[in-house]
């Protein structure tokens, strides 16, 4: 969460024009953090927990202007399918996740 925040917020309320490269950079070492953790299907092991959730709402946000390689990241990938599929996902997160990113990425389109 610290990671997306320090990229939206500056957009959103300073006026920022752009994502800083220094800041994509630590979200992908996050992304790499993420993808040595998932040695099973879920966060916590082999199970669905609150984890995953809890994961899910800001890599779900952040791939959106951070995108995730496929190549790079397959548990990622798997992961986010796996969440994807679940009978709720969409209402409870998917839909704010695609308009945060997509608000962020208007406004910076708007102000270059």
């Amino acid at each position: 969460f610290a990671r997306m925040r320090s990229i939206t917020y500056p957009i959103f309320l300073e006026g920022c024009r752009e994502i800083p490269s220094a800041k994509a950079e630590e979200v992908r070492k996050a992304y790499q953090l993420l993808e040595d953790t998932l040695e099973e299907d879920y966060v916590a092991g082999s199970s669905l927990s609150i984890g995953d959730f809890s994961c899910i709402s800001t890599v779900s946000s952040v791939m959106g202007f951070i995108p995730i390689d496929r190549t790079k990241f397959p548990r990622i990938h798997a992961w986010i399918n796996r969440l994807k599929a679940l009978p709720y996902y969409e209402e409870a997160n998917g839909g704010g996740a695609t308009q945060l990113s997509t608000e962020l990425l208007k406004l910076i389109e708007k102000r270059n």
